[in-house]
């Protein structure tokens, strides 16, 4: 037997954009509300914006509110499920260049 790391046995394809699993989050947040702009990139015309502040594994606030485009029709207090997956994120408006990067991608329907 060889000292082997977990990283040489089982090894992650890239992902679609090149980045590797762990670039990307998916949290746990709780919607604080909604925001109005009305001027943003023509590529968040139509959808939703919603504050969401991410929750720890003990629904304490961890770190800073962040802004997401959300389909899915969450309200506020509801807990959702969030990705920082940018490139999805512009994949879903359309648009290369958009400055989307957290979006809303499940509603929780218990704690």
């Amino acid at each position: 037997r060889g000292n082997y790391h977990a990283d040489d046995i089982h090894t992650v394809p890239p992902l679609h954009d090149g980045g590797q699993p762990e670039d990307y989050l998916m949290l746990i947040g709780l919607v604080e509300g909604n925001t109005t702009a009305t001027i943003k990139h023509p590529s968040m015309e139509g959808w939703k914006l919603l504050i969401i502040q991410p929750l720890d594994g003990k629904n304490a606030p961890d770190g800073d509110p962040v802004l997401a485009i959300d389909r899915l029709g969450a309200g506020h207090g509801t807990r959702v499920l969030i990705s920082n997956d940018g490139k999805g994120a512009r994949d879903m408006v359309g648009d290369t260049n958009s400055p989307v990067r957290w979006t809303v991608v499940g509603l929780c329907d218990h704690e």
